[in-house]
């Protein structure tokens, strides 16, 4: 696993960015000559997807506040005033994390060329490694792996919707999609090297805090008007950096 994560001879040694940067790191990669070309696709994926969701997933919030309004006697209508703030983060939270899967599963193939791109900036790469992903390569492995990352993160899918329901205990929603959403921009330089999902896991788990600071920058960049549609790869960037600085510590503490 991390034991073959090298840097390159040829590259100067990069300051990989913690938890609370790495967003940021990532913003600024994307600028880079040699990465705008890649970023360009997720962009555009994530344009259309966000796009028809927010459009979509408004109508139903509106009405899901107006049911929520009419079962309170008159006298209690103010609490729905008072409660629509923690409906709306849920709600949001819940969109944006359900449609991050949706883009991520159709912009598969170009993130993690993105991640094996940003890499070579970086001047990270593995001993393994014998020649740059082509996008058959990556179409192959990334969605597959996509769907199944879909799959397993349902169940959180559904606790997230009960609990929004439910006030007071909504206030972890934001913090579950944060999580997961930090998984899933995290995994990608794994998956480039082959691990499974679980190596990759045990590894993202490895560094809980900085993981999830990282995930909450992400949702809140979400929504960030103009900003949100170029987060995606922006996250792509900065998770790969990220990952690679604490297997480059787990490596450290382990020789």
């Amino acid at each position: 696993m991390s034991s073959s994560l090298q840097i390159a001879p040829d590259k100067p040694k990069v300051i990989l960015p913690n938890g609370l940067q790495a967003l940021w790191f990532g913003f600024k990669l994307l600028n880079r000559p040699g990465l705008r070309l890649y970023a360009l696709m997720p962009v555009l994926v994530n344009i259309i997807i966000f796009g028809l969701g927010f459009y979509t997933a408004y109508g139903y919030v509106e009405a899901l506040r107006g049911q929520f309004a009419s079962w309170l006697p008159a006298w209690l209508a103010f609490i729905s005033y008072m409660l629509w703030p923690l409906f709306i983060i849920s709600a949001g939270v819940i969109v944006i994390y359900t449609f991050t899967l949706i883009t991520q599963l159709i912009a598969a193939p170009f993130n993690a060329i993105l991640s094996e791109q940003v890499e070579a900036q970086l001047g990270v790469n593995t001993a393994t490694e014998d020649a740059n992903i082509d996008f058959w390569q990556a179409l192959k492995t990334a969605v597959p792996r996509e769907i199944s990352k879909l799959l397993k993160s349902l169940k959180w899918l559904l606790l997230m919707l009960i609990l929004s329901f439910v006030p007071v205990l909504n206030i972890v929603v934001p913090l579950i999609g944060a999580w997961l959403i930090a998984i899933d921009y995290l995994d990608y330089p794994a998956d480039n090297r082959g691990l499974k999902f679980e190596q990759s896991l045990q590894i993202i788990e490895g560094q809980r805090l900085q993981h999830l600071i990282f995930g909450v920058l992400v949702s809140i960049a979400s929504f960030i008007p103009l900003v949100n549609l170029f987060v995606v790869p922006a996250a792509v960037a900065g998770g790969t950096a990220l990952w690679h600085r604490h297997t480059e510590q787990q490596f450290a503490a382990s020789s």
